[in-house]
């Protein structure tokens, strides 16, 4: 054997894929015998950064029939199997194989299913040059922080729940939306968790729209391959359809169907190169803006606060609340949270009159995490686990539970290098990062009329809430659409205290610069100020000042510099051997030959076997012969020759890289005859890999 080149180790990927084939016997079969697939061919091509290997198989099928005699037959199936390498490299060349093996076969009449699994291998080598190296202290490094895609998962899903109204006459509509969906990952398996809100407006037996809600609690459990308890996860609801029905006197049972698409997602963390300061070398850079998870958790509260009221508090009959106002104070090593516990108070006073008041609790918690450096920025979302009043002998005693979901993101700008030139030995690495696009603070004033049931004596409180915000986009625009809930508490003349909620549609419209129907858009909508006027006894007017964050992602897969040349590589010998081989043959011809113009031969496939008599190179061979005949005519005939060279036996040999040429080095032909004696000179080049270090 002769040393070829010396390569240098970028990559290896293995993967298994599974390939179900149908093959029709003929004659019908009684038993199948034996069965026996092989990889005839293995071919590639490159397209940008992407590997397309193209296998052909072949299963030879042994099979008796009713009358007990052995028939056999082949089928012929070629598979493309699509690879993205994680690394590329100038003058990079990817050695693949392939092993086929059968997993399971069933025979059904004369149908035979054979589930085959292709091993497949890929190595990502450059050619060991003696390129200058570049000093470490000429490199500048920058660890970025990336998710890359690990599998997705997509299905169909329903549930249903029961709304119960004793006055509802008719629906008029019903909005689903989710509320804290969120996912968990076990070890193959992915459990999404989370409500389903239903916003129900209809008419009651008066013929007065109203609304209300409805939550029906979603749980879903799927089998996902690349879902593991260490991996993040992203989940989207889509809603296909609701449907309502009456099932008795004042109940509705309402059916939603919905999809749900999970996307598994792992942290990568690499340190790239933005910087050489090195004479020689040439770099092309790419302007980067980074929005990166750096961390999340969850804050529990506990709160507790006497209020003072001016009504003997003799029974409570309902309370409720929600998280206003969440905010956030940065600061080093963690950051503040800030907000107001809203609480809609619903008691029975000593005069035996329902009364309800809106109180307020401020809370204010430091968190402190570990690695941060106080220029993050939070995302926080609060829910109340439990809460509860007492009646004191002056007033009331609210008791909450709450909990404030965090994530911490940092905005990093970064100029990366994409090329270095020359490029021998220089490694890059295919990262999926989430490149921000926009980033913009909109501003909207809003007038909204409310009408109340009583007539109003006195405005106690005003508060607003953005909910339900919905995000569609469209090619560079994105719509924007939400409810802005408005709950008005107020004393009426009738000196009792009422509460009113009033539910208003909302949305925008905005441009996105270098936009496209893949970027991901979020939505940080703000009510920043409530004002209001009072225009008659039941009606007022309410003014909010609302304030929407707007910021604009799109995901891309970008090939990075990682490193580049090195002492310290791990590399290996390529070494060959040739076998030339001489095959005569006759050439069936169309017309008698007066003078052969050209003769082609092409290798179609070839592979290795070996047998107890040693190995073998076998193989197809597709020749064409274009010739001038006797009738002074231009023709070209094909023919396919089969081949079998007993080569040198050796182990190391490897098995999916042959190379075959093969030329005519002598023709012969007779006028009067319509064949032509061809003499072929076959060469075969073999490799194996040695002194891997």
């Amino acid at each position: 054997m002769k040393l070829l080149k010396t390569e240098q180790f970028l990559w290896e990927r293995k993967c298994t894929k599974s390939v179900l084939l149908e093959i029709k016997l003929n004659p019908r079969p009684q038993k199948v015998m034996e069965v026996v697939p092989s990889v005839v061919a293995l071919r590639q091509k490159r397209q940008e950064s992407s590997i397309v290997v193209i296998a052909d198989l072949c299963v030879e099928v042994y099979f008796s029939d009713k009358s007990s005699s052995v028939n056999f037959l082949q089928h012929e199936k070629r598979i493309t199997e699509v690879f993205l390498p994680e690394k590329v490299a100038e003058g990079m060349q990817v050695y693949v194989s392939c092993h086929v093996r059968i997993r399971d076969m069933n025979l059904t009449g004369d149908i035979l299913t054979v589930t085959l699994e292709l091993d497949f291998k890929l190595e990502g080598v450059t050619e060991r040059q003696a390129a200058a190296n570049i000093p470490p202290e000429a490199i500048v490094t920058q660890k970025i922080t990336a998710y890359q895609s690990c599998g997705a998962k997509t299905w169909m899903g329903s549930t249903y729940g029961i709304f119960q109204k004793s006055d509802l006459r008719h629906i008029l509509a019903i909005k689903p939306h989710g509320e804290q969906v969120e996912v968990k990952l076990f070890s193959g398996i992915a459990v999404v968790e989370g409500d389903i809100v239903l916003d129900i407006f209809y008419r009651d037996v008066e013929g007065i729209e109203k609304y209300d809600r409805l939550h029906v609690p979603l749980r879903e459990t799927v089998e996902c391959e690349a879902a593991a308890p260490q991996r993040l996860a992203k989940v989207k609801l889509v809603f296909s359809g609701v449907r309502h029905s009456i099932k008795n006197c004042g109940e509705w049972e309402i059916i939603v169907a919905y999809k749900l698409e999970v996307k598994v997602l792992e942290k990568k963390e690499r340190d790239i190169i933005v910087e050489i300061n090195a004479p020689g070398y040439e770099t092309l850079k790419k302007e980067l803006v980074l929005n990166q998870n750096v961390c999340q958790g969850t804050i529990t509260l506990m709160l507790e606060e006497d209020f003072i009221l001016p009504y003997f508090v003799k029974d409570v009959v309902d309370v409720y609340g929600r998280a206003e106002d969440l905010t956030y104070l940065p600061m080093e090593g963690g950051f503040t949270a800030e907000g107001t516990l809203g609480i809609e108070l619903y008691f029975v006073c000593s005069q035996q009159r329902e009364r309800c008041k809106y109180l307020e609790m401020k809370f204010r918690k430091a968190q402190l995490i570990d690695g941060v450096t106080g220029e993050e920025e939070y995302e926080l979302a609060g829910r109340i686990l439990h809460i509860s009043a007492d009646p004191l002998s002056q007033g009331i005693k609210v008791k909450a539970l709450l909990e404030i979901d965090y994530t911490g993101m940092v905005r990093q700008q970064l100029e990366a290098i994409t090329e270095v030139i020359p490029g021998e030995g220089v490694q890059k690495e295919l990262f999926r990062v989430e490149r921000c696009l926009e980033q913009r603070h909109i501003d909207f004033v809003e007038k909204f009329e409310i009408s109340t049931d009583s007539p109003i004596d006195r405005l106690e409180s005003v508060k607003g809430e953005i909910e339900n915000v919905e995000i569609t986009v469209m090619d560079s625009k994105v719509l924007i659409q939400c409810n802005i809930s408005v709950h008005v508490y107020y004393a009426g003349t009738d000196g009792l205290l009422h509460s009113k909620t009033a539910l208003f549609p909302f949305g925008i419209f905005e441009d996105i610069k270098e936009g496209s129907s893949k970027m991901q858009v979020r939505v940080r909508p703000q009510i920043l100020e409530v004002k209001t006027e009072l225009v008659a006894l039941q009606k007022l007017n309410t003014i909010l000042n609302l304030g929407f964050d707007l910021l604009a992602t799109l995901e891309e897969d970008i090939y990075l510099v990682t490193d580049v040349p090195k002492e310290q590589v791990k590399i290996r010998q390529v070494l060959y051997e040739d076998h030339k081989f001489n095959v005569a043959f006759l050439l069936p011809l169309t017309s008698p030959v007066l003078k052969v113009k050209t003769l082609e031969v092409e290798p179609q496939k070839i592979w290795l076997e070996k047998d107890s008599s040693g190995r073998w190179a076998v193989g197809e061979l597709a020749i064409s012969c274009s010739y001038v005949g006797r009738d002074h005519l231009l023709y070209q005939d094909f023919e396919r020759l089969d081949f079998r060279f007993k080569i040198p036996d050796a182990d190391e040999i490897d098995q999916n890289n042959i190379e075959v040429c093969a030329r005519a080095s002598k023709i012969m032909s007779n006028p009067d005859n319509e064949m032509a004696e061809v003499d072929l000179e076959v060469k075969l080049r073999t490799f194996h890999f040695a002194s891997i270090y």
